[in-house]
């Protein structure tokens, strides 16, 4: 099907990971640090791509509205969930969309865990206005990214930045912003969240719902991922909602960056979860 990837795994367990992208991305292959990461801990890991991305490029110039976006994440995301035990592992706008749809994934799987990456349960006007300015083709080409953006999404990639940064609109209706209801539902769930202290839109305020004790600091921790033998601050640990990284939000899946981190959490999850 068209927006699925299916990786063969190198274990046998009856849980199955799904892992999408973030904005302006993606799939992720076989040999991404994050796929490659999972590969080691389930049989099967369906790799999506996000509506308007990818193998789902906008065929027009006709911007695609917020719920026509959803309709197709569900269309894509649904049968891979459907009677199965998932772990889903979502960066940034991949784990926004599974927010926003978590009782809809959660009544359709047999069991679902969140791992949410680069993102948070509350939109500032601040963070809204950090969102906005990232999607402007001023901005991407300013960065360098066209080209990229042109072999990724094709001749309509301007389109896909305009339709994304009206899904963030407090003016458009039905919009990404979260309800209270979705809120309430992802909170009564297993989900975590791993964030960058420095993340421009998410950071440690994104988390007010959250008592302290559900938050772990390793910000001081993620320098030293990096030397041979890193230590291990979560041994001995219980399991928490929120985890905090020191980084950038475009740093998380770089593998000299701040990745080794979010694989360390991520495995510590998953140990503590579904593999205890």
């Amino acid at each position: 099907m068209k927006g699925i990837q299916a990786i063969e795994g190198d274990d046998i367990t009856d849980w199955v990971a799904i892992v999408v992208h973030g904005s302006t991305q993606s799939s992720y292959d076989a040999n991404h640090p994050l796929v490659a990461c999972l590969r080691t801990r389930f049989s099967t890991i369906y790799s999506i791509d996000l509506p308007g991305h990818g193998s789902l490029q906008l065929k027009s110039d006709r911007e695609l509205t917020y719920e026509e976006a959803n309709s197709q994440y569900l269309s894509v995301v649904l049968p891979c969930v459907e009677r199965r035990k998932i772990v889903y592992v979502g960066f940034s706008l991949g784990a926004i969309f599974a927010i926003k749809n978590w009782k809809e994934l959660s009544d359709a799987s047999d069991e679902l865990i969140g791992i949410f990456i680069g993102t948070g349960l509350h939109f500032s006007e601040t963070s809204l206005q950090n969102i906005s300015m990232f999607f402007t083709v001023r901005h991407y080409r300013i960065s360098g990214w066209v080209s990229i953006m042109e072999e990724l999404h094709g001749p309509y990639w301007q389109t896909l930045l305009s339709s994304i940064r009206k899904w963030f609109s407090p003016e458009a209706s039905p919009n990404i912003l979260y309800s209270s209801s979705e809120i309430e539902t992802v909170l009564g769930s297993n989900t975590y969240f791993i964030v960058g202290n420095r993340d421009q839109a998410f950071g440690a305020d994104a988390f007010y719902v959250f008592s302290e004790s559900q938050i772990i600091d390793l910000t001081t921790y993620t320098p030293q991922f990096l030397a041979p033998s890193p230590p291990d601050p979560l041994r001995g640990e219980p399991l928490h909602r929120v985890y905090l990284i020191s980084g950038h939000h475009f740093s998380y899946f770089h593998p000299k960056a701040a990745f080794p981190i979010v694989a360390y959490v991520l495995n510590d999850i998953l140990d503590k979860t579904c593999f205890s």
